[in-house]
């Protein structure tokens, strides 16, 4: 089970949680979201800058809140910050799992 901490806006989840197995450790990582509903009630200064146009340029708020909007329009609640390859826009980051042997 993810434990979420709603902060201002960002889906903050535990990044690191630990299974000890016989000689195995199992590790789970999990990557941040950001909330969209909750990034939509931030000041516009916030929200300047938090997007890059393909132009590479940073974008205006407004340019961010319009952006926020379609998002909630297409049903996600929670976008990636940064790569992730097993990410839900309902849920966030499901985890990714790294196995390692255990030291003695």
């Amino acid at each position: 089970m993810q434990k979420q901490l709603p902060i201002n806006g960002l889906n903050l989840k535990n990044t690191d949680m630990t299974d000890l197995k016989k000689d195995l450790i199992v590790r789970k990582r999990v990557h941040m979201s950001l909330d969209v509903r909750g990034a939509l009630r931030w000041p516009k200064y916030r929200l300047r800058k938090l997007f890059v146009g393909d132009d590479g340029k940073r974008l205006s708020a407004d340019d961010a809140i319009e952006i926020l909007l379609d998002y909630v329009a297409e049903g996600k609640r929670v976008i990636p910050i940064g790569e992730c390859n097993n990410f839900s826009f309902i849920d966030g980051c499901l985890g990714h799992e790294e196995k390692s042997k255990a030291t003695p």
